[in-house]
């Protein structure tokens, strides 16, 4: 950018603070997508101007009146349904370790410990996302003791579908989210 005379952006995602000061030089501009990326030590220490542009979000998409629409036929749901008296919890995002879904894992088997000494407590556990831990994960379920309904790769558009089914979302995340986009 500075050989040609343009000006140059960087994007901070969640990682951006801590490539810095390395990333620094010649930039004029850092676009920053929450406030937390913003206020880091290190980004307001750099000097580097900032502009926060949160992702975008169709709230109207992810409405339950809209869900309710768009979900009514059994072929655009992705669970099936099951008894009132049944909680379905769910972690809806990549199956990477950053976001925590061994932590997802181990409180589901506490849970159903504790299920299987109140038998009022019935609870159904659903993993939904696709990432490089999927096998381990299974075989972490299966040793704990715990079923969980892997559902893969949700698309956006049977997304709603997937929340319109599901009591509890647990976001597990261990790391700072910049923007946490799963439980907007």
């Amino acid at each position: 950018g500075r050989l040609t005379n343009t000006k140059v952006v960087m994007d901070l995602g969640p990682r951006g603070p801590t490539m810095l000061p390395w990333t620094v030089r010649g930039l004029d501009l850092f676009v920053a997508q929450s406030t937390f990326v913003r206020k880091h030590h290190l980004v307001r220490k750099s000097g580097v101007t900032v502009i926060t542009v949160p992702p975008i979000i169709d709230n109207a998409a992810f409405s339950a009146p809209e869900a309710q629409l768009v979900c009514d036929s059994s072929a655009t749901r992705v669970l099936s349904k099951v008894s009132k008296n049944v909680v379905t919890v769910a972690y809806v995002a990549r199956l990477a370790t950053q976001k925590g879904p061994g932590m997802f894992i181990r409180a589901a088997a506490e849970a159903e410990r504790l299920a299987q000494r109140n038998s009022s407590l019935r609870f159904r556990f659903v993993m939904a996302g696709t990432g490089p831990l999927r096998g381990h994960l299974e075989e972490l379920a299966e040793r704990l003791g715990v079923h969980i309904t892997f559902v893969g790769f949700v698309p956006n558009d049977r997304l709603q579908c997937l929340l319109l089914d599901i009591d509890v979302f647990v976001f597990s995340s261990l790391f700072h989210e910049s923007f946490g986009m799963a439980p907007v």
